[in-house]
């Protein structure tokens, strides 16, 4: 029986303060379940940065624990500890180079893909015998891990949900939604994440069962 969630990688993963009043999959699954589920996401994040958090969380992981990450743009090439919504610096149009040497670590591209395959080797040979194997969520189809064909990757893309939910994408807008998606959403991925714990699913599909263009 599953006892706790953890939730690794970038705005799609977080649960903080401003969301605890509201209906987000986080809560939808503690309510369900009666099981406790704790993020270690962090907005604009990297994937070195979900990384980062697991291995110092790895200790604290049992069996019948559930790990879910949400695996984000490989654009996201940067990584400072303290402040891991800096991991694109070309988004925030930072150019001082004073800057990048008080503040940044920079991770270029091959040791990117170095980590990725350890590290994606080593969550599958750590949860071989776990009661659930852990859920691998890619953000964005534009670029796509090199997963081992063991891991359980989720069908679809959670980006593909955000943004059909519009009819029309003001992109000049701030996204208000929590996680990137409307409160009905939150309901139907928290009701996959259930069914996948419960075992009426051996996976997540996320290319079908969820409301769109319905938002202007």
């Amino acid at each position: 029986m599953i006892e706790k969630v953890w939730v690794f990688g970038d705005s799609f993963a977080v649960f903080d303060k401003f969301y605890v009043k509201l209906v987000t999959y986080h809560s939808i699954i503690t309510e369900s379940l009666q099981i406790p589920v704790e993020s270690l996401g962090a907005d604009g994040s990297s994937f070195e940065y979900c990384v980062h958090t697991f291995l110092e969380t790895v200790e604290h992981i049992e069996p019948n624990h559930l790990l879910i990450f949400f695996i984000t743009d490989r654009k996201r090439t940067w990584f400072v500890k303290d402040n891991p919504w800096q991991a694109y610096p070309h988004a925030l149009r930072i150019l001082d180079a004073k800057f990048f040497d008080e503040w940044w670590v920079e991770k270029p591209l091959h040791v990117e893909h170095i980590t990725e395959k350890i590290f994606f080797n080593y969550v599958d040979q750590l949860t071989k015998n776990f009661e659930k194997a852990p859920i691998f969520i890619q953000n964005f189809l534009h670029s796509p891990y090199n997963f081992p064909k063991s891991l359980n990757v989720a069908n679809g893309t959670i980006y593909e949900i955000s943004k059909d939910e519009y009819t029309k994408r003001l992109d000049q807008h701030t996204d208000i939604r929590a996680n990137h998606l409307s409160e009905i959403n939150h309901k139907v991925l928290a009701t996959k994440f259930i069914d996948y714990i419960q075992g009426r699913e051996k996976t997540v599909d996320l290319t079908s069962g969820f409301a769109s263009k319905f938002l202007n």
